[in-house]
């Protein structure tokens, strides 16, 4: 199983930050209850009020109830298998436009939250009514419609909305992948209002172009000889204010098979393009913002969780601040709970009751010094900001408030509830009033087992470094993107189809362990991670990969694969080293080409390898253990070139062949090194 495990990974590329997540305990979404129809009705009610009826079967026992006043349900339970007419009734609506929210909730644990949006009605001043206190409607209506618009308008729309009603839109995937031979692919979309897809390549068709709330959105891309990127642009507008979301398309072009090149102009011509990629780097670009970091670092310290308004400057403490911060902003990427937590405002782990919450350095400024040697905490206000100062130099982290909420394990059996979830968080490290480092992360966990994370990196010099990933019932997706001045140099990406991984009973088994203490037999019942389940849950995989003019594709059926490869007997032996090695290339291919002319450098498949290695064995005749050379055999993958050479993955590119590239890449990861040094 290993060796198996070893090889999926090549194949998925891009799998590497879901350890340990566990979307949470509910299952499904509003819409495999009711109609997105009959959904969209209670986004944009009418201020007269009225009634929508929303039918289902229930699965389970329910009940039903509401969180507002002017929202009234009936019936309020339910039992499993009945058809059941939901009747929603909206009071009429006076004041200013208005949210709620019905909530079901299951025997089986499940819960849903049905959004109600209700417009603003003709009493109402305006959608600021909680600024505005109903401004336009006090003035024009009268005291009564005033204070009644205002009032109403401002405690509901103020407290509950904010000073204003802002759009939302929210895709999944926001990665995908195309064959060269072009294909469809379905999109969904979260909003609370009406949205339009845009894409700027003509002959991509869409269908709906437009729509209203949660629907799903068809995208069917033609056939292409080159490969490429393609946008599809989601905007959602509400009150003058517009809201974007973007699902990006990696299609491969169609491989040539006429290469007249031998494997070894091929390795030239690889070697060539990575020491193109290395030129576009250069260590000086970062020079600046290295040594800023190293003077706070050998100046004074900074102990992120300030427990008093002062700090003495030590050593061991140094840099401890913006090492914080920068993992904060950046951790989130890894699509890790922890790393979600660590953003929140408030966050709560029920087993030992500990909280803790961002709001903690809201509004507070931390200036460092140099004479005294110490941090002094000063206010900066009511504001979503930390700064920390020591110099010219100026490390700011903002982020904007949400209602986000997550709940489920953030390690194998350690459960947390996290609230207020921001849904930007934006880093930036600014030296003598130049910026050297930008970094900016949007967060989107539309429900508890799917989320939706973008981070976006600049640095001085040009360099932008972009990753997104996205997970939700149905499938996980990636993609990063590394350029400078605008231009492309590397790209990756891939997604994954699994099955329903939301029942949180399955992440774990209960095992016995018996044993003797010295003084009775002992047994011992525990819960530990069940590693096999979200491995069977896997479908199908597909990859992409770039660097200048290289592409990479990968694609593969995982679920038949990891499949036939259980069955194997002894994975290490020749037999089925070979075995693993067909069940792979019948299911999955890769190639290896060039982007410009689509024109195939080499197939990669699979192939047992020997490989040797020392063991001791015990020897009768002399009493002794003796050392023994032994061979066992490894699936490994090999490049196939069109006249028939094969090469495994190490003996192609080797320090010779590469030896020139090999010694740019240390010159330069020494000359980053010494930076920070």
């Amino acid at each position: 199983m290993k060796k198996l495990l070893s090889f999926i990974a090549v194949l998925s590329l891009i799998l590497t930050g879901c350890e340990n997540f566990n979307m949470g305990d509910q299952n499904g979404t509003t819409s495999d209850l009711f109609s997105n129809s009959d959904l969209a009705k209670l986004i944009n009610f009418s201020a007269d009020g009225g009634r929508v009826t929303l039918t289902f079967t229930p699965d389970f026992n329910w009940e039903a109830e509401s969180n507002r006043s002017w929202i009234t349900v009936s019936p309020t339970s339910g039992e499993a298998g009945v058809e059941t007419k939901l009747k929603v009734t909206l009071a009429e609506n006076t004041g200013n436009a208005r949210r709620g929210t019905i909530k079901l909730t299951f025997d089986n644990g499940e819960e849903y939250s049905i959004p109600v949006n209700q417009l603003a009605g003709s009493g109402s001043g305006n959608d600021e009514g909680g600024n505005e206190g109903g401004n336009e409607g006090g003035n024009e209506g009268g005291n009564e419609g005033g204070n009644e618009g205002g009032n109403e308008g401002g405690n509901e729309g103020g407290n509950e909305d904010g000073n204003t009603d802002l759009p939302s839109i929210s895709v999944s995937p926001t990665f995908f992948t195309i064959a060269a031979q072009g294909g469809s692919q379905n999109i969904s979309v979260t909003s609370n209002t009406n949205w339009s897809v845009t894409c700027p390549v003509g002959e991509v068709y869409i269908y709906p172009t437009s729509g209203h709330g949660n629907s799903t959105v068809q995208v069917t891309i033609p056939q292409t000889s080159a490969a490429r990127t393609i946008d599809i642009v989601f905007k959602a507008t509400l009150n003058g204010t517009t809201a974007e979301a973007i699902a990006t398309a990696s299609q491969s072009g169609n491989v040539d098979s006429g290469s007249s090149l031998t494997p070894g102009q091929h390795q030239n011509n690889l070697e060539s393009v990575g020491l193109q990629l290395l030129r576009y780097f250069d260590h000086n670009d970062s020079r600046t913002l290295a040594e800023s970091i190293k003077y706070l670092a050998e100046s004074g310290g900074f102990d992120f969780y300030l427990e008093e308004p002062t700090r003495t400057a030590s050593a061991k403490k140094s840099g401890n601040l913006l090492a914080e911060l920068l993992a904060s902003t950046l951790g989130i990427t890894r699509f890790s709970p922890e790393a979600v937590t660590r953003l929140s405002t408030t966050i709560i782990f029920p087993e030992d009751e500990e909280s803790y919450s961002i709001d903690d350095y809201k509004g507070k400024q931390y200036t460092f010094n140099y004479r005294t040697g110490k941090w002094t905490e000063s206010s900066l206000g009511d504001v979503n900001k930390c700064v920390a100062k020591w110099g010219a130099d100026v490390a700011t982290l903002t982020w904007e408030e949400s209602s986000q909420s997550w709940e489920g394990f953030v390690s194998y059996d350690y459960k947390a509830k996290v609230q207020n979830i921001p849904s930007k968080v934006n880093f930036k490290i600014e030296v003598g009033g130049t910026t050297e480092f930008t970094a900016e992360v949007t967060v989107s966990i539309p429900n508890n087992y799917a989320i939706d994370t973008k981070t976006a990196i600049w640095l001085k010099g040009g360099y932008n470094f972009s990753t997104s990933v996205a997970a939700d019932r149905k499938g996980i997706s990636g993609s990063v993107t590394i350029a400078k001045n605008g231009e492309k140099l590397a790209m990756g990406g891939g997604s994954v189809a699994i099955n329903d991984m939301t029942d949180s009973n399955n992440w774990f088994i209960e095992d016995t362990h018996e044993y003797y203490d010295g003084y009775q037999w002992v047994t011992e019942t525990y819960s530990e991670f069940n590693y096999e389940y979200p491995m069977n849950q896997v479908k199908t995989g597909t990859a992409y990969a770039s660097i200048l003019n290289i592409g990479l594709q990968v694609e593969g059926n995982l679920r038949t694969i990891i499949d036939q490869g259980q069955n194997i007997d002894d994975p290490f032996s020749y037999d089925g080293a070979s075995l693993l090695s067909n069940y792979i290339n019948s299911n999955a291919s890769a190639v290896l080409y060039y982007l410009d002319n689509s024109q195939k450098i080499a197939d990669i498949k699979a192939k047992p390898m020997p490989y040797e290695y020392k063991d001791y064995v015990y020897d009768s005749a002399s009493g002794q253990y003796v050392e023994v050379v032994k061979t066992e055999y490894d699936t490994m993958p090999v490049l196939i070139f069109d006249d028939g050479s094969e090469f495994a993955v190490d003996n192609y590119f080797t320090e010779t062949a590469f030896g020139t590239l090999i010694d740019a890449a240390e010159a330069l990861y020494e000359s980053y090194a010494s930076l920070v040094e």
